[in-house]
C-alpha cells in the first residue's frame, strides 16, 4: 500500500494560528441577568428559611422555662421534706432555698429568656399543705417575647403543668418540648 503524503502547505503557520485563536476575545464573568436571577433565588430561599429558623429557636428555648420551673419545684419540695418545722412558712422556704423568692421575680436562678415568679400560700395547718404556683413568662425585650403560643408556663405543688398563650387562654403542647 502506498501511503499518501499530505503536503506541508496545508498545515502552514497561518492556518494553525487562525484555527486556534478565536476571532474575538471571549468575555469572562456573569451577565447582569444572571446576577439578578441569583439574587432573586437567594431572596426567596431566605424569606422561607429565616422565619422557620426563628420559630425553631423560640420552640427550643421553651425548654429553658420548663427546666427552671422543674428545678425550682424540686428545690421547694426538697426543702419542705427536709424541714422539721410543724408549720412550713414562706420565710423558712426562702431561707432553706437560699434564693430570694419575692412575690414577682425569683432571683438566683440564671435564665436569659424567662422571668420566673412564685406565689406561695398555705392550704392548711401542717407543713405538707404548702401551696405554690410557679410561673415562667418571657422577658420583655428578649426574643422569647414573640412566642404567642406559649407565653406563660405554670407548675403548681401538685405537679400540674399548664400554659397560656398571649391572650391568656390555655394552650396545649407547650410542655411537650
Amino acid at each position: 500500500m502506498k501511503s499518501k503524503r499530505i503536503s506541508a502547505s496545508l498545515f502552514s503557520r497561518n492556518t494553525i494560528l487562525c484555527n486556534t485563536v478565536p476571532n474575538r476575545i471571549r468575555a469572562r464573568g456573569f451577565t447582569l441577568i444572571e446576577i439578578l436571577i441569583a439574587i432573586v433565588i437567594v431572596a426567596i430561599l431566605s424569606s422561607i428559611a429565616v422565619p422557620a429558623y426563628k420559630n425553631y429557636v423560640i420552640h427550643s428555648r421553651r425548654t429553658d422555662a420548663i427546666k427552671a420551673l422543674n428545678v425550682l419545684s424540686n428545690m421547694m419540695e426538697t426543702c419542705r421534706s427536709n424541714s422539721t418545722a410543724r408549720d412550713y412558712s414562706y420565710a423558712e422556704l426562702q431561707k432553706c432555698m437560699n434564693i430570694d423568692l419575692g412575690t414577682k421575680i425569683v432571683s438566683g436562678l440564671d435564665n436569659k429568656y424567662y422571668d420566673i415568679s412564685v406565689t406561695v400560700g398555705n392550704l392548711g395547718g401542717n407543713r405538707l399543705n404548702l401551696a405554690y404556683d410557679l410561673i415562667a413568662k418571657p422577658k420583655t425585650g428578649s426574643s422569647q417575647a414573640g412566642d404567642n403560643d406559649c407565653a406563660e408556663f405554670h407548675l403548681d405543688q401538685r405537679g400540674t403543668y399548664s400554659s397560656k398563650n398571649k391572650s391568656g387562654v390555655a394552650s396545649t403542647g407547650c410542655w411537650k418540648e
